[in-house]
């Protein structure tokens, strides 16, 4: 699309604009993101989820119909705004778990991605420009009209078939999605789920479990309190020093999976004289699929296996290793190219495709977790994966924008070697995943949640016992 706008002469400036591209859903998220997520807090994940989709499927077709990149950034930007479905689900998979499934739980995560990633660029491949695609079907249907619309809007079906999936989300999400948030699940909720009923009450670490509060009743069995307003204080708190680690560490993950995904797709279908392997949209649309299949073949067999035989941190720490090492080697691929040895180029890139996706799959499932545990007794589940995914919206946004301009910088830098300009942003990317690996040493496995004391079921006949044996 960036190439079909020509605004530039120079073919090695399309990372530039592409990288501010794709900067852009990005930026808008980092100002929406926790706003979306603090209101989840307050009226349910539910009505937000459908929201988000929705918003998606709207502003998702009208970037289909861009015909310049000021239309196409501007509803790229739209799509972000409306779109923080992520944090979101993370919190509803929070509340319906516990430590003990939360791997295979939030696995499936990572594995919707998978199932995306095969299906998105096989369809977009494979609809895109669909005049240029299906001449003979065309011919056959013989209307000038349909014909010259899919010529003026090359890029509208894939984008529209993208949206008619957001569309059956939310309308199968309207009549089946339950909604988890303590205080607006359905009566039978907890019974259902086998999960304990939460009573919210002011009681904390520094009032007695048994304290005579008079404004404290005991219908029903359950202690009950006044309600307290919610102050910025009460937000700080739910950042503990755990959660601002594996915040850090997720922040990176993205940042370098952003980088990674934006320049596979600008390194794959560059010429093979500026350093790429010369891909048109049907190959890169292969290599995609292949890695997405990876993805899905982790998730699904592999990781809840390691992640129960090594732990979450151990496993989390070894892949973000083997990443770094990975994502630098990939870039030597081009030799295969220049050479023209294309049987194997394909065997060593579907290696490599494998085992990144296999990685990443684990680092943001891992992540996941550590968020999931490290929060387990905060009742703002909402707005800390709400400013998890702010955070890293931000270095999704700079993201895209600096490997964008790292890789048009480098293959113009003619006082560089020319291996060094080709591999420049390889080094880049794997530097930020070994840098994780560092940090990674300061964040420890979360503790077994215990019940939070502002979330207890207390039993009116032992209170009142207790109550009882203090007045003698």
């Amino acid at each position: 699309m960036i190439r079909d706008f020509h605004l530039s002469d120079n073919p090695d400036d399309v990372g530039y604009y592409l990288g501010w591209m794709a900067s852009s859903f990005c930026i808008a998220q980092f100002f929406t993101t926790i706003f979306w997520g603090s209101i989840s807090d307050k009226f349910g994940r539910r009505p937000i989820i459908l929201i988000g989709l929705l918003g998606t499927a709207i502003t998702n077709t009208l970037f289909g119909f861009s015909t310049n990149y000021k239309y196409a950034l501007i509803t790229r930007t739209l799509c972000g705004a409306v779109n923080a479905n992520i944090g979101i689900i993370r919190s509803m998979v929070a509340e319906i778990t516990n430590h003990s499934n939360h791997a295979r739980a939030f696995s499936l995560l990572p594995l919707t991605m998978g199932v995306g990633t095969v299906a998105g660029p096989m369809l977009g491949a494979l609809f895109v420009r669909p005049v240029d695609q299906f001449p003979g079907l065309f011919k056959w249907l013989n209307n000038p009209a349909l014909t010259h619309f899919f010529q003026t809007y090359p890029y509208s079906l894939p984008c529209i078939m993208g949206s008619t999936f957001c569309l059956a989300g939310a309308i199968f999400g309207y009549f089946n999605l339950e909604e988890t948030l303590p205080g607006k699940r359905a009566p039978d909720f907890e019974e259902r789920f086998n999960i304990p009923r939460p009573v919210h009450s002011t009681v904390d670490e520094t009032t007695g479990l048994l304290s005579t509060n008079k404004q404290s009743n005991y219908g029903n069995g359950v202690l009950n309190a006044a309600p307290v307003k919610e102050s910025k204080s009460t937000y700080l708190a739910a950042i503990t020093p755990d959660i601002q680690k594996v915040i850090f560490s997720y922040v990176l993950i993205c940042c370098s999976a952003i980088m990674e995904t934006e320049l596979f797709a600008l390194w794959t279908t560059s010429d093979v004289t500026s350093g790429g392997l010369g891909f048109n949209s049907k190959k890169l649309g292969t290599a995609l699929t292949i890695s997405g299949v990876g993805m899905m073949f982790m998730q699904v067999i592999v990781y809840p296996r390691l992640q129960r035989r090594f732990g979450t941190i151990p496993l989390f720490r070894t892949m973000l290793a083997v990443a770094s090492v990975v994502i630098f080697s990939q870039g030597f691929i081009r030799e295969f190219a220049q050479r023209q040895m294309y049987q194997a180029l394909w065997t060593v890139l579907i290696i490599i495709l494998f085992v990144k996706s296999a990685t990443v799959s684990v680092m943001f499932t891992s992540s996941m977790i550590l968020v999931a545990g490290h929060g387990a007794n905060s009742n703002k589940r909402g707005f800390i994966n709400g400013l998890a995914e702010t955070l890293a919206a931000g270095v999704r946004g700079i993201g895209p924008a600096l490997g964008g301009t790292a890789y048009s910088w480098a293959l113009s830098a003619e006082y560089l070697p020319q291996w060094l300009r080709w591999q420049f942003v390889f080094i880049l990317v794997s530097a930020i995943c070994f840098a994780n690996f560092i940090e990674s040493w300061w964040i420890r496995e979360p503790s077994t949640p215990k019940q939070p004391l502002n979330q207890v079921v207390i039993i009116a006949k032992t209170v009142e016992q207790e109550e009882a044996s203090m007045a003698n």
